[in-house]
């Protein structure tokens, strides 16, 4: 007894207490906030395909369609070139732009794409 006595401050225990507190109140918060099957809706893949004209720098964009939002989306260079980069990507409106340059001799293909949640 004496052993738990002196392992066991006030400290100890107010802090246990606490952690205990807030512990319980993140798990309520969790569970009242979920999100359940019957609120997920099909996410679509829209993309927009787009030729670099050589030593050029494009700015590519897709939209979502009338009731859909966005939720994410990128830019992608599909020759995976070295001469080719993105350089920017980011949501505009209810869709995704970006803009590629092509230091290359030749075209390359870039595409956008948005990511929409069916509302």
């Amino acid at each position: 007894m004496s052993w738990v006595k002196r392992r066991l401050s006030p400290s100890l225990v107010i802090s246990i207490i606490a952690l205990c507190i807030a512990l319980g109140g993140t798990a309520f918060a969790l569970a009242s906030n979920s999100v359940g099957a019957r609120e997920l809706k099909p996410i679509v893949l829209r993309e927009k395909e787009h030729t670099i004209a050589p030593g050029t720098t494009q700015v590519i964009d897709v939209k979502c369609r009338r009731g859909q939002q966005l939720t994410g989306g990128g830019i992608e260079e599909l020759d995976h070139s070295s001469a080719t980069d993105v350089e920017d990507s980011h949501p505009r409106g209810n869709g995704w732009e970006g803009s590629v340059t092509n230091n290359d001799s030749v075209s390359h293909d870039a595409d956008a794409e948005a990511l929409c949640l069916k509302k």
